[in-house]
């Protein structure tokens, strides 16, 4: 596995890892943050989900012709997949960004050498690492020759199911 930062993709027997953003901010977000509104009243009012929000990955990146021709695979075969109703779920090892919760860890941990926790907070009640992810397909990718590359942009919405520590 290599030593520096990435976004590995996997469905089945395809495979594809990313190394250059062009973006200046990580690939992954959280979905949406709750809104907090009060009424006349002064009753607080919560919008947003009720459950943990998704990650939600932005990529826009620089792959070879070879990787964005995987790209696609992977793309084709989850809507192939998403089709007949079987597991189309994508494994995404997100080593950009560490994951952070509150302790124990919900995830499993991304491949040697990004395999570390750190916990923290007053009562070490949190825990940061590089994670593993289930995700889907939230954009059909777009490629686009750059010299003797190519720019990809897609994204993607974590699944509820996690990877189990």
């Amino acid at each position: 596995m290599p030593d520096r930062q990435y976004l590995s993709l996997t469905l089945g027997t395809l495979s594809v890892t990313i190394y250059t953003f062009l973006n200046e901010s990580y690939p992954r977000i959280l979905y949406q943050a709750p809104s907090r509104q009060y009424t006349q009243w002064k009753t607080l009012v919560k919008q947003g989900l009720p459950f943990e929000p998704p990650n939600i990955w932005s990529v826009n990146a620089l792959v070879t012709p070879d990787e964005a021709i995987t790209i696609q695979q992977i793309y084709q075969e989850h809507l192939r997949l998403d089709r007949i109703d079987a597991d189309s779920k994508i494994t995404v090892i997100d080593t950009t960004w560490q994951h952070s919760e509150r302790a124990p860890r919900t995830r499993a941990i991304a491949p040697s050498p990004f395999n570390t926790t750190t916990l923290f907070g007053s009562d070490n009640a949190y825990i940061r690492y590089y994670a593993q992810f289930y995700a889907v397909f939230s954009t059909e990718p777009k490629f686009t020759q750059t010299g003797d590359m190519v720019t990809v942009t897609f994204s993607l919405t974590e699944t509820e199911e996690k990877v189990t520590p």
